[in-house]
């Protein structure tokens, strides 16, 4: 369709996507592909496709395994410990002070702080990323 849209996932009522930007094709007959990463854990699931916003049609979707290269297991191998992770109440301590990121899964950033505590409680429930020196950790608030 001409004007595109949004998606989001979940699993197992847990928000691993959000705003997710469907290109436009301009018509019925014209495909788009996107691709986006999500962590998706083995096992039995629920997966649920959300529409955020309409103006789009979904042929198929197709799921497959990354394996991190060295440099992505470098960088989830950290010296700072972040916990809880997962977070019920959206604080995350960190072992030392540090200045820091928080990216949600678009990229955006949605945090800039320096603290040995991040503060997710007024963002929703998802997963983000935690950016600090050369290092990023995934964070999850349930």
């Amino acid at each position: 369709l001409p004007g595109g849209g949004m998606l989001g996932l979940k699993l197992d009522d847990q928000v691993i996507l959000t705003g997710a930007l469907v290109p436009a094709t301009g018509g019925w007959n014209t495909v788009s592909t996107f691709k986006k990463e999500v962590d998706l854990t083995s096992g039995n699931h629920i997966l649920r496709l959300d529409i955020e916003k309409s103006g789009f049609n979904i042929d198929k979707m197709v799921f497959q395994k990354v394996v991190p290269t060295n440099t992505e297991i470098f960088l989830e191998t950290n010296l700072i410990d972040v916990y809880p992770n997962p977070s019920d109440n959206g604080i995350f301590h960190l072992s030392e002070k540090v200045d820091f990121e928080v990216f949600d899964l678009s990229g955006n950033l949605i945090l800039n702080d320096s603290s040995d505590k991040v503060d997710l409680t007024t963002y929703q429930k998802g997963v983000y990323v935690l950016s600090f020196g050369s290092s990023k950790v995934k964070m999850i608030r349930k």
